[in-house]
């Protein structure tokens, strides 16, 4: 985003022309290097009257090479060259644009599975020069755990000093559970600054039922309460069957002497307070 500015000056008779290049590629005054965001600009001038008021001196040229509103791939090796009917002579320049590091989830950023499903991140990151890439998650940083996580890093492309560099981080999570719910954070770090994205992973767990109703025996008119309940992620609806039928609140059985109520209730927040935690779904039949 900076604006860069260097000038080159040359001696010589008859006066020199300078002409600028970019990695041995010409350049012209307001030619775009990139996408077109930003513009080239070349200022020639020139010193002195090239001798008129004294033979003996030399003509003298200048050439501003000034690059606004900068970025990374500005970055390459810049020449100034100078020439006249009697030579050239050239110098050259490395200009290295810093930029803080871009940072994209790859899709999908964020996932559902089903406890013991294996699950990846991928995230891919621009920067100039290449970023250190991290996995976190709670602010603790991740590393690899044989048989819970892994990590691995590529580039893609060139890397060079003048090159922007593109990196590809993927973070695996094996034989997920409960616990692995959660945000996770792809952050890269480089000497311009850092940048990052979260990624959610809800890991869903299959209904089991931790508290099954009892046997039961009374005395026919006697109310009887069977109580059931079940853990499970997302929150767990639990149906009433008797004899493979299924029961609802207020049905009357075949003799129509009794009447059936099924009282339903949820116990926490699903998750809210501690993504990490299961639902727990209770059902009363009486």
């Amino acid at each position: 985003g900076n604006n860069v500015r260097t000038t080159c000056t040359a001696t010589g008779k008859p006066r020199a022309v300078i002409n600028w290049l970019r990695n041995n590629a010409t350049m012209r005054s307001n030619s775009s290097i990139s996408n077109g965001s930003h513009r080239i600009l070349i200022i020639n001038s020139t010193i002195g009257d090239c001798g008129v008021s004294d033979p003996a001196s030399q003509c003298v040229s200048s050439s501003t090479l000034e690059i606004l509103n900068s970025v990374a791939s500005d970055s390459g090796v810049y020449t100034c060259v100078a020439t006249n009917e009697a030579g050239s002579d050239s110098r050259t320049v490395l200009v290295i644009i810093i930029a803080v590091p871009r940072v994209a989830l790859l899709q999908p950023a964020n996932q559902t599975v089903t406890s013991s499903d294996d699950v990846e991140f991928m995230c891919n990151v621009t920067a100039k020069p290449q970023a250190t890439i991290l996995w976190t998650r709670n602010g603790a940083v991740l590393s690899e755990v044989i048989g819970q996580f892994s990590i691995t890093h590529s580039v893609l492309g060139n890397c060079t000093i003048t090159d922007v560099c593109v990196s590809l981080s993927t973070l695996h999570i094996f034989n997920t559970i409960a616990l692995d719910s959660g945000p996770y954070n792809c952050k890269a770090t480089n000497e311009a600054g850092s940048s990052e994205r979260v990624a959610y992973l809800t890991v869903n767990v299959p209904s089991v039922i931790t508290q099954p109703p009892l046997n039961t025996t009374v005395n026919s008119g006697i109310p009887v309460v069977l109580s059931c309940t079940a853990t499970g992620k997302p929150r767990a609806v639990i149906n009433w069957l008797r004899n493979n039928s299924t029961l609802r609140s207020n049905n009357s059985t075949s003799n129509g002497g009794d009447t059936i109520l099924i009282i339903n209730s949820t116990m926490g927040d699903c998750g809210i307070s501690d993504p990490a935690s299961q639902c727990v779904s209770s059902s009363t039949l009486e």
